[in-house]
C-alpha cells in the first residue's frame, strides 16, 4: 500500500522508498511557496481536465513564463511546452540529425 505525498521518496507498507516514477524529483509539487501560488492562479484563471494552449489559446501565465525564462537564460525568447512528451517530440527532432542518438531521460 503506497501511502504520502506524490515526491522523491514515499511510504510503502510503512517502509520509505525511493519512488523511481516520480518526476517532481525537485519537490516542488509539495513546495508551500508552490502550492499557494497555484491555488492562487487556479482561483484566477480556473482550471480544467485539459488545458493545452492548442486548445484554449495562451494565457496571460503563459507568456510571463516565456519572458521570465528568456530573462533568466539571457535570450531573447522562450517556449512553454506543456509536458516532457510534447517537448520529445517536438524540439528534440527540430535539433537533432540523422545519426544523432538521443537519451532522454
Amino acid at each position: 500500500l503506497v501511502s504520502g505525498p506524490y515526491e522523491l521518496y514515499t511510504t510503502v507498507n510503512g517502509k520509505k522508498c525511493l519512488n523511481l516514477s516520480c518526476d517532481g524529483v525537485l519537490g516542488f509539487q509539495n513546495h508551500p511557496e508552490c502550492k499557494k501560488a497555484a491555488i492562487e492562479t487556479a482561483k484566477k484563471f480556473g482550471v480544467g481536465s485539459c488545458g493545452p494552449r492548442g486548445f484554449y489559446g495562451s494565457l496571460q501565465p503563459h507568456l510571463d513564463f516565456e519572458t521570465d525564462i528568456a530573462d533568466f537564460m539571457g535570450v531573447e525568447g522562450g517556449v512553454l511546452y506543456p509536458s516532457e512528451l510534447q517537448t520529445i517530440a517536438t524540439v528534440i527532432p527540430a535539433f537533432s540529425k540523422a545519426k544523432d542518438y538521443v537519451i532522454v531521460d
